[in-house]
């Protein structure tokens, strides 16, 4: 009795289809589309720079870079230990952006990182990671590519040095993607 219901049902689903039916048929012949654009490319100019830096000892403090204007502040216990104009000076990192003229691209940025001492591998916290697009005033995670198909941002953040932290140098990695909008 099943195997009558099943046949039953097959051919009541055959004649329902409109394909299938007579004098029911149509076609269409559809368009597909396709835009082939410059591939969009980045390279880092200048790292993220939080200078030459001294803490006084048993205390903590912070430096801010700001990507939109370059200024650089000082918290806690921590200050400069480099003349501004020097090349140990902190400064924003600068990144080019290639591609297609007039295109809008976007920008995803890690809120933090850890930097990691070369020799012990203690680390160090970089906060609040911000990016200011050469072409968008301010703080901007968007950006067009002028008539040259470039453009460039600024990267900046917080470093924040604990107490005891040993001295020498610290590294991060700030993985920036970049992709049209």
């Amino acid at each position: 009795m099943s195997r009558a219901i099943k046949v039953l049902g097959l051919a009541a689903a055959a004649l329902a289809s409109p394909a299938l039916a007579e004098g029911n048929g149509a076609s269409v012949t559809g368009m597909a589309h396709a835009s082939v654009v410059e591939p969009l490319t980045v390279r880092q100019i200048d790292p993220l720079q939080f200078g030459t830096l001294a803490v006084r000892q048993g205390q903590s403090g912070a430096i801010k870079v700001d990507p939109a204007t370059g200024a650089v502040s000082y918290s806690g216990a921590l200050g400069n230990a480099c003349p501004s104009s020097s090349v140990c000076a902190a400064s924003p990192a600068l990144f080019l952006v290639s591609g297609e003229e007039g295109r809008t691209y976007r920008i995803e940025a890690p809120s933090s990182v850890i930097a990691f001492h070369t020799n012990t591998g203690t680390g160090l916290p970089v906060a609040d990671i911000a990016v200011a697009v050469e072409n968008a005033a301010g703080e901007a995670m968007r950006g067009v590519l002028g008539e040259m198909g470039q453009d460039r941002f600024r990267v900046g953040g917080t470093l924040q040095v604990a107490a005891g932290s040993p001295v020498g140098t610290y590294r991060a990695d700030l993985q920036m993607v970049v992709f049209y909008d």
